[in-house]
């Protein structure tokens, strides 16, 4: 891309495409769930609480904090009675700037009630060709790796990713491998050399994730929402 000054329009029309792009992303990630029949949500961006997740430090504005999920927003609809909720919008979160996390970005956060985590993974795989379409783009590159996201999909347990890439050995027992998750992914300072390998498998083999535990289900649903949604028009 062009070196110049960021309000040069030299520069500007170096980089404009991903401006359009990014714009048509959006525009048709909208128009399918609207299609499917979801409602789009939009939380209020600054909340009381910033949320017990000890792992993820939220922005402080005055006595409230900007949210780091509209998670909570969005249960307390689904408890109303909401079945279909989508969320496509900024979200913020402190301390996690770096080669591929932004403090603000965009995220796609959203719910089918009552309908197993498959349909979700569904979900999954069709925003992101949505996506592609929606860019002009029959493939997905990244760092020198590309995926077909026209094409099946594999599907892979959350356990088995991690034991094809992992550097350490995970248990096959759930509670035990939830624990070596929290030891090595979490709290560990070989989480950012373990998140970039699960990146990389996930953006070549197209991996969607699920698990084989009834108790994990909904939260791998939940799970798979963020992931691709994250990586797929974060900005």
């Amino acid at each position: 891309m062009t070196p110049s000054p960021w309000w040069d329009k030299a520069r500007h029309a170096d980089r404009r495409p991903f401006l359009a792009a990014r714009a048509a992303i959006a525009r048709a990630v909208r128009e399918w769930f609207w299609a499917q029949g979801f409602t789009e949500a939009e939380p209020a961006m600054l909340a009381v609480s910033p949320g017990a997740e000890t792992h993820i430090d939220a922005f402080e504005v005055g006595e409230r904090y900007l949210h780091t999920s509209p998670e909570f927003a969005m249960k307390k609809l689904l408890a109303a009675g909401e079945r279909k909720l989508f969320f496509l919008g900024k979200t913020w979160r402190r301390g996690e700037t770096g080669p591929l996390h932004a403090p603000e970005f965009t995220m796609i956060e959203w719910y089918r009630a009552n309908a197993p985590y498959e349909e979700i993974m569904d979900d999954c795989i069709e925003i992101v060709r949505v996506a592609a379409r929606a860019a002009g783009s029959a493939m997905l590159q990244w760092r020198g790796r590309s995926c077909d996201p026209f094409t099946a999909a594999e599907r892979i347990t959350v356990h088995d990713a991690f034991a094809q890439l992992s550097p350490v050995p995970m248990p096959a027992d759930s509670d035990a491998f939830s624990a070596a998750l929290v030891r090595y992914v979490i709290a560990s300072p070989m989480r950012k050399r373990l998140a970039c390998s699960i990146r990389s498998a996930t953006s070549s083999w197209a991996v969607i994730c699920g698990t084989g535990s009834p108790r994990l289900s909904e939260r791998s649903s939940t799970t798979s929402s963020r992931t691709i949604s994250s990586s797929s028009i974060c900005a």
